[in-house]
């Protein structure tokens, strides 16, 4: 009778979610052991067809070796094919400054993306079951990583698909000794040394002792985490979504109209690696003045008085580049600046000017801006400083770092590039050669 139900419950977990086709070919992670043996059976057993990808991560020695062939023998003898990959997960963890857990999971899932590309698979499946989602829960809970990590694992993401995800362990080895199927124990498993193994072994069984339903009760987080995110992002989408995503900005007056203002930004900016901690200094920042400067591993934002602006980091040096001549096109970091000689003035675009040739001090020079610059703006009266130009045309300080300036080799400013010339070098009726520049 166990066998049935628990057959019969994977099917209607399937069907509910959707998770695999009539007919459709699944691959199937399979370590050996008896979660992923149980799936495999489950599965054969729903006819539903498999292919088997073992990985060997050569982490236990002899054990490692005699999983694969046993998985191997498995295979022969069910006739299904079979892919097999041994990695050094150790180097690749060292290389990589990552865990060793890190790193078996990038490895595996980087190469079952590999094989289904190579083999006209769609999907993977997984044998996670709900204690893995309950450790899940709380390993993310102990990281920070808010009502996302509190929904842990889920039926299907992206092509891993996961059909166990409604069985208990318990329901796995009645079912293990009920179809008297063979297996592999992996010893790793007792090892507290991984963090997932500490809160399987360690962590649960004190949870327990508090709560004995504390499964049930752990897993009211999936539910109430996916409905609150689902408010959340709802309020993301109608005020900042298309700002962020356009102009990567977030305007400080919309956020501080909102109480929870924290937890629209923990939803904006968490995914780009700013962490808890940063993103509270992010908020009691809001109030404060303009040029706060923070950074994650991979983008930076800073406040001004209107709004957040948050940026990729990207390499922003940049070393004088000197003109001899007009001849070549010249990549300046931003574009590359083209010359061309003109027989006029025609209708004069944002990004191109018009130069009175006879002006011009070789060699000229495409710099960063300096404090102090200033310049004659074509088309209005004296002369401005950079700082202040900047001001007026309201540019960020992300902006500022990628403009690029042509400097004549006197020491004055041509052109602001892309943005306005000096009224010193523009072409008037004395004017014997026009040259004109475009950038690119």
């Amino acid at each position: 009778m166990e066998k049935k139900n628990t057959i019969q419950k994977v099917a209607n977990y399937i069907t509910k979610h959707q998770l695999i086709k009539e007919g459709q070919m699944v691959l199937v992670a399979c370590s050996g052991g008896s979660d992923s043996m149980t799936l495999v059976d489950i599965l054969l057993k729903l006819d539903i067809p498999i292919s088997l990808a073992h990985c060997n991560f050569k982490l236990r020695g002899a054990e490692s070796d005699s999983d694969e062939v046993f998985i191997k023998e498995f295979a022969k003898q069910k006739k299904l094919k079979i892919y097999l990959n041994t990695f050094d997960t150790k180097l690749y963890a060292k290389q990589q400054k990552i865990s060793i857990e890190m790193a078996a999971r990038k490895l595996r899932y980087d190469w079952f993306s590999d094989i289904l590309l190579k083999n006209g698979i769609k999907i993977v499946a997984t044998a996670h079951h709900e204690a893995d989602k309950i450790e899940t829960i709380i390993l993310n809970f102990t990281k920070g990583s808010g009502l996302k990590g509190m929904q842990a694992l889920q039926a299907k993401k992206g092509n891993v698909i996961r059909p166990l995800l409604e069985l208990k362990k318990e329901e796995i080895l009645a079912y293990i000794q009920d179809r008297k199927l063979l297996y592999r124990n992996d010893v790793s498993n007792l090892d507290i040394h991984f963090q997932r193994n500490r809160i399987r072994h360690e962590i649960i069984p004190n949870i327990r002792q508090i709560n004995p339903n504390y499964s049930a009760a752990i897993l009211q987080w999936d539910k109430i985490g996916r409905e609150c995110e689902q408010m959340i992002q709802y309020i993301i989408d109608e005020k900042f979504k298309a700002d962020f995503e356009s102009n990567g900005r977030i305007d400080i007056k919309s956020l501080k109209e909102l109480k929870f203002r924290g937890l629209i930004l923990y939803y904006l900016l968490y995914p780009l690696g700013f962490h808890g901690d940063t993103i509270v200094e992010i908020e009691k920042g809001l109030n404060k003045i303009s040029g706060k400067k923070f950074e994650s591993k991979s983008h930076q934002l800073i406040k001004d008085r209107t709004y957040l602006w948050i940026e990729k980091i990207i390499e922003t040096n940049f070393n004088p580049i000197f003109i001899n001549s007009l001849e070549n096109t010249m990549d300046i970091g931003i574009g590359s600046l083209v010359w061309v000689k003109a027989k006029k003035v025609s209708k004069i675009m944002p990004d191109e000017i018009y130069i009175n040739k006879q002006c011009l001090i070789f060699p000229l020079k495409v710099r960063t801006a300096n404090p102090g610059d200033f310049f004659y703006p074509f088309g209005m009266e004296g002369k401005k400083k950079l700082k202040d130009y900047f001001t007026n045309i309201k540019l960020n300080l992300f902006e500022k770092k990628k403009i690029r300036i042509l400097e004549n080799g006197n020491g004055g400013i041509i052109w602001v590039i892309g943005h306005r010339s000096d009224r010193r070098f523009a072409v008037d009726r004395s004017t014997k050669s026009i040259i004109k520049c475009k950038l690119t």
